[in-house]
């Protein structure tokens, strides 16, 4: 799906990209999966399950144990060009 997403944007644009992400009823969101767009800054670009997230600055939030997830995923970002992280989610 995150192959998909960043073809999606790089074919129509970040602007169209985004909203096609963020559509909750779209083709990036699967069941409880869906796409999360962020700037390296840890503002919200694209949200597939909320769109009340679009435009906040996420950088310092924390799951329950206290980890800055986001901080750590825009790190891992910045130094690999793919990985995977681990996480607390609550919804």
């Amino acid at each position: 799906m995150v192959r998909k997403g960043i073809g999606s944007i790089k074919a129509s644009g970040k602007e169209k990209g985004y909203v096609e992400i963020s559509d909750t009823k779209g083709q990036f969101v699967d069941r409880d999966l869906y796409l999360v767009v962020y700037r390296l800054d840890g503002m919200v670009m694209a949200h597939g399950a909320n769109e009340k997230m679009i435009g906040k600055m996420l950088i310092d939030l924390k799951d329950v144990d206290g980890k800055e997830f986001v901080h750590e995923r825009v790190e891992l970002a910045r130094t690999k060009s793919a990985f995977w992280q681990d996480y607390k989610f609550t919804s």
